[in-house]
């Protein structure tokens, strides 16, 4: 006998009390197909009755309605009947486990939305506590069944973000990342990325244990587990980044990609030895996407063999300068290069200016970003800058380059030596989309000169300091100059001439839409609208009608944001 407890709750049925089940809605289904007529025809009759003026209270009438009463208190029960028969036979409960699995993994990819561990706060959570609403532990709360099959699908705890603040414990945060990668078994690829410290730098803000929780998490998170990663992204004092890189026999078969940053919150680890006893990563044959991050002036000493960069697709180095001669050494090596990030160091006395023997070729290099650092004070920056961007770019050919981006660190420059940068990509033949060019000084030749160079240009930002010259503009609206530009950060001193442009080319781009042929000729080249435009404008404020020009602009998708430069600015 089937008990009526079910029929309120996720569990699966056997198939005999399936079918049970399925031939009992369908009488409950006809039983209420047949109440519905009975009160239909019921309330008919007490319409006729009231036609010919039957007194409400004879006996026949009020029969009727006692009937009518009756009938849809049963209606109302078989409705609930049905809803449980719906709920107990509800198609999703009967999917093989394989197939629910299979949905919670696509649910829960932890490729694209890692867990976080512990959870991060969210509104719903008791006294703005952590929620399980966003891990696998939803799926173990949900029923049973979905818990056994949550259990017992590895791949959805095999990646992990953990949290390292100050309102949580480190080691109980720890136990749950073991117990998560327990969870994965013991042959699925895994995923670990540690944050960095995010409660207070003072003194009384760090935890006095601080550097142990860091060789906690090296020695109980990363050890044991090097040869089953697949992704790493850690943040560790300097004392556990050196032994991962001089530990000999190290193995990380599946590894694809990392990232190491160098915590400076511990001042008192030991400084790196100055050659690695092996080169580090020389056992992993996947590895294609390395990052360095915060390791400051001195990574030189102890990175020169540490990983072999012939098969990286995506190399970063942030906050870890490297000299000219050392960025050119990983270049050559790097010959599958797609993405590329380089902080560089001013020349100095050993960083030599000659340039090396051969030309060194990236043929698959798309995005290359460029952050010139310097110690010195601006004269000596500007003094060294023409030489430093000639010894850089001058070796280099990026037939591919998509993507370029040039920043300068500590100080800003008041000229920006361009001419090495336009015979670099007049060299390349390159077709340049993106171009950027942050704290430094361009003059309007040099903004000239680029724009004519790069007609490929898709986005110019060359930040609201730099006047893009106005002879430019009646150009660009006639798609003379960059008519695939579709991104504009600058400065501007004719606001007119601007808005024009941007109305010239939007009408130019919306009448080829709007072509009834649908046909263009392959020499003909239609400048493209305009989707981003930010810029400071020198001069008068603007005027009533061309800020309902600008309105009128936005509200046909062209993105604008404009302000007026203020006196000093504008003087500079």
């Amino acid at each position: 006998m089937l008990d009526p407890r079910a029929l309120s709750t996720n569990e699966v049925l056997p198939d005999d009390d399936r079918n049970q089940l399925v031939k009992q809605r369908a009488a409950a289904r006809s039983e209420l197909a047949l109440l519905d007529a009975q009160i239909a025809l019921t309330e008919l009759e007490l319409v006729d009755n009231d036609d010919s003026q039957t007194p409400p209270s004879s006996p026949f009438a009020s029969q009727q309605i006692h009937d009518i009463s009756n009938r849809r208190r049963r209606r109302k029960t078989l409705t609930s009947l049905i809803s449980a028969y719906d709920t107990a036979l509800a198609p999703h409960k009967y999917l093989p486990a394989e197939l629910l699995a299979y949905i919670f993994t696509l649910a829960f990819n932890g490729a694209h939305f890692p867990t976080h561990l512990p959870p991060p706060p969210t509104p719903r959570g008791r006294n703005g506590g952590s929620t399980a609403a966003g891990t696998p532990l939803a799926l173990c709360h949900t029923c049973s069944r979905w818990r056994i099959v949550a259990l017992n699908t590895p791949e959805l705890w095999t990646d992990v973000v953990l949290l390292y603040t100050k309102a949580t414990d480190p080691y109980r945060t720890m136990s749950v990342v073991e117990e998560w990668f327990a969870r994965a078994g013991s042959t699925k690829p895994l995923s670990l990325t540690i944050s960095r410290w995010s409660g207070p730098r003072t003194c009384g803000g760090m935890r006095k244990d601080h550097a142990d929780v860091l060789g906690a998490f090296f020695e109980r998170l990363v050890l044991p587990n090097t040869r089953r990663f697949r992704q790493l992204s850690l943040c560790l004092a300097k004392r556990e980044l050196v032994a991962l890189l001089n530990m000999p026999a190290l193995s990380f078969t599946l590894l694809e990609s990392i990232s190491l940053a160098m915590d400076r919150d511990n001042r008192s680890t030991p400084n790196p030895t100055k050659n690695a006893k092996s080169p580090f990563l020389t056992n992993a044959p996947r590895l294609t996407d390395f990052e360095l991050n915060n390791f400051g002036r001195r990574i030189g000493l102890w990175t020169r063999n540490l990983c072999p960069y012939e098969k990286l697709t995506r190399f970063r180095c942030t906050k870890t300068p490297l000299l000219i001669s050392e960025c050119h050494s990983i270049l050559k090596r790097c010959r599958r290069l797609v993405d590329c990030h380089l902080d560089i160091c001013g020349l100095s006395r050993t960083n030599s200016l000659e340039s090396p023997s051969k030309r060194i070729e990236l043929p698959l290099l798309s995005t290359l970003h460029i952050e010139f650092d310097y110690e010195s004070q601006p004269s000596a920056i500007q003094t060294n800058l023409q030489r430093d961007v000639e010894a850089f770019f001058e070796p280099l050919y990026l037939p591919n380059l998509k993507e370029l981006s040039i920043s300068f660190a500590q100080w800003r420059l008041r000229t920006f030596p361009h001419q090495a940068l336009v015979t670099f990509l007049t060299r390349s033949c390159c077709e340049l989309e993106g171009l950027k060019i942050a704290d430094a000084d361009l003059e309007a030749a040099a903004v000239s000169d680029l724009i004519n160079a790069l007609p490929s240009l898709k986005a110019l930002h060359i930040g609201v300091d730099n006047l893009l010259p106005r002879t430019a503009l009646p150009q660009m609206a006639a798609g003379e100059l960059l008519p695939k530009l579709e991104f504009l950060v600058c400065r501007i001193d004719d606001l007119e001439s601007m808005i024009k442009m941007l109305e010239l080319r939007w009408k130019e781009a919306d009448s080829t839409e709007c072509d009834s042929d649908g046909w263009e000729s392959p020499s003909t080249i239609r400048p493209s609208c305009l989707k981003f435009v930010m810029v400071e404008y020198v001069g008068a404020r603007i005027a009533r009608d061309q800020a309902v020009r600008v309105d009128r602009l936005r509200d046909n998708g062209v993105r604008i944001e404009m302000i007026r430069a203020s006196v000093e600015r504008a003087s500079d």
